[in-house]
């Protein structure tokens, strides 16, 4: 547990000096090309996956994190509740630790709260490029990040939220 604890302090540290730097760039953000490990069913994602929908919504949570868990059930039913113009892509924070080491036991834990909040979407193993793509963006979880077809990112959230105002927030990104 201690461990946990040091690493998340450590990530968050890191998390939140990279946000002051990337807060301060003008420029649109890029989220891409990446390719990383579907955890909630197996396979590659990639960066195409951003074309299924008009909105992409990527959830950085971890399974010790009570709102982040709080919110997956109302996650899991965002692209039914908005006809498809959102999705959902996860990346599991806790899923390695700072040395790259796979956690097996966060990785069955959120096999299980998957399981129990009906989570369809692809939660991604946070490694290489997925997280070099996002990194300097997260200063806390949950966070997250809200892409257009293309993977530019268009907003980004801390906090979790109810099922309403994650459909709220679609309606007002998209014309």
């Amino acid at each position: 547990m201690f461990q946990k604890i040091l690493a998340f302090v450590l990530c968050l540290l890191f998390f939140l000096s990279s946000a002051f730097v990337a807060a301060g760039a003008s420029e649109d953000v890029f989220f891409g090309p990446f390719s990383a490990e579907n955890l909630n069913g197996g396979g590659i994602v990639t960066d195409a996956y951003y074309g299924n929908a008009e909105l992409t919504y990527i959830n950085f949570w971890a399974t010790w994190c009570g709102p982040c868990v709080g919110e997956l059930p109302a996650l899991a039913q965002l692209g039914a509740e908005t006809d498809g113009k959102a999705q959902v892509i996860g990346i599991l924070m806790d899923a390695a630790d700072l040395n790259g080491i796979r956690d097996e036991q966060a990785i069955s834990a959120m096999r299980k709260l998957l399981d129990d909040a009906n989570v369809q979407y692809p939660v991604l193993y946070p490694e290489g490029d997925v997280i070099e793509v996002t990194i300097p963006y997260i200063s806390a979880i949950p966070t997250t990040v809200v892409v257009d077809r293309h993977g530019m990112m268009l907003d980004m959230m801390q906090g979790a939220l109810p099922l309403n105002a994650w459909v709220s927030h679609v309606q007002q990104m998209l014309p």
